[in-house]
């Protein structure tokens, strides 16, 4: 059923819509929300956010996915997001930010940033083209799955004021 609240929010599956719009089901799987573009060209269908406030300014957040579930004590909680925020609104050099956000150990953590051609990964904002933080020990892998044997295994980490540089494969050779 559809309802349509004083407030103007718009229900379905709800009589009681406390967004614009809400979507409520208790069927497995369900709401989904279905884009489809049937039309033979190379357009697909799309999602905009559009922040449109009139007084454009640096840091604003232009948009967000929030992925939210119950935990065991029954509360509501934020396991994930997608956020996208203003740099630069200046005329002509305009620049963004999109960060992933996850949850470990109870705490928000974001393991993935994407700032105008930088990549963070453990950072919000990376300074250089890829920007590596964690509070322990950052480390780089590269790991060669390929195989069944003699895996090859290289590994760059730093602690304290101590560098390493590993190679090795599975035969620890």
């Amino acid at each position: 059923a559809v309802r349509i609240d004083s407030a103007q929010n718009v229900g379905i599956g709800t009589n009681a819509p406390d967004t614009l719009l809400h979507l409520q089901s208790s069927t497995s799987g369900e709401p989904t929300i279905t884009i489809k573009n049937t039309n033979a060209d190379g357009d697909a269908g799309k999602i905009i956010f559009i922040k449109d406030g009139g007084s454009a300014a640096d840091d604003d957040t232009v948009g967000a996915i929030q992925f939210n579930a119950d935990d065991s004590g029954g509360n509501v909680l934020n396991f994930a997001n997608i956020f996208v925020y203003t740099t630069d609104v200046t005329d002509g050099s305009e620049q963004s930010r999109m960060t992933f956000t996850t949850r470990d150990g109870g705490a928000e953590k974001i393991p993935l940033a994407l700032s105008g051609s930088y990549v963070g990964i453990g950072t919000s904002a990376p300074k250089g083209i890829l920007e590596i933080n964690d509070a322990a020990t950052p480390e780089l892998i590269f790991n060669d799955t390929g195989g069944t044997s003699n895996r090859k295994i290289f590994r760059l980490s730093g602690g304290g004021d101590k560098f390493f540089f590993e190679g090795r494969n599975d035969a620890n050779s």
